[in-house]
Parts: C-alpha cells; structure tokens; sequence
C-alpha cells in the first residue's frame, strides 16, 4: 500500500490516483479536479505577493505571481488537508505520517530553489537569491496551514471536497 493514501484526505488520495493511473479517471473528473486546484490557487497568490514584497521588495504581476503559487498550492495543500484533519481528529501519529511529514520537507526546499531563480528583480534582472526563496516557501507552507485550517471548516459547513 502506499504510504501516502493511508487515512489520506479525498483530495490527496484523488491526486495520487490520478497520478498513478491517468486512465482510472474521466475526463470530466480530471477537469473537475483540475477546476478545483486553479480555483484554490487564487488563495495562495496574494500570500506570495506579499511574502515577495516583504522579504526583498519584489514587485511581480498577477499572472507571474499566480503561476509561481501553482506549485506551493498544488504540493502543499494535499498534504497539509490530510494532516491537519488528523491533527484536528486527535489522531496525528507520527509513525503514519512521518513519510507525508518528510515530503513536506522536500517540496519546500524544492519550492525554495523555485522560488530563488524565478523571482527576478525588475532593474537588474538578477534572482533574488535563496534566503528569499527559502523564506517565501516556509511562509507558502506557513500559510498552508492556515488555508488548510480554513478549507476543512468550509469542508465541514459547504462540502467542497465531498464530491471527490
């Protein structure tokens, strides 16, 4: 079995599965899937806008800033929903989530290094370097958190993610 999907939150077992076998899934599943993550990354681009103007001044455009939240909300919100629903249920054990625990890790230092060469500074073009990149990914996952917080109460009140 795949450590992953044990007591895994709907949208992390979905992703995996799709991953995994594209053809297990309908084609207006996939879209219906893909709708939901492109919906959900409007909450994480003004959280990169501003990490991004906090930590070095970086001023980026809409569709620059919402490409480069693609990733932090594609990695960190299936994970993050499957452990703070644990946390929230009283039954976070390590020993069941220390692999999801360390991917955590890995994505954000691979978002770091995404974020170190992507974002640019406007006159001279040169990349923020990676103490900014490493400081706006630990503040996506920070506020992944709190996003993945909020979206199990909207879950609970407005069933967003019964359907899949």
């Amino acid at each position: 079995m795949n450590p992953f999907l044990y007591k895994a939150h709907p949208l992390l077992h979905r992703l995996i599965s799709l991953l995994l076998d594209p053809t297990s899934a309908t084609p207006a599943d996939a879209l219906a899937l893909a709708a939901l993550m492109l919906g959900l990354n409007l909450l994480w681009v003004p959280a990169l806008l501003w990490a991004a103007l906090k930590t070095d001044r970086l001023r980026l455009s809409l569709p620059l800033a919402y490409g480069l939240a693609l990733p932090a909300s594609l990695l960190y919100t299936p994970m993050l929903l499957t452990v703070v629903s644990d946390v929230a249920a009283h039954g976070f054990r390590f020993q069941e989530r220390f692999l999801l625990v360390f991917a955590l890790f890995v994505v954000s230092q691979t978002l770091a290094g995404l974020y170190a060469f992507a974002l640019r500074h406007r006159p001279s073009g040169y990349p923020a370097g990676l103490m900014t990149g490493e400081t706006i990914a630990l503040f996506m996952l920070l506020y992944s958190l709190v996003m993945a917080a909020g979206l199990l109460g909207l879950d609970t009140v407005f069933g967003i993610f019964r359907g899949l």
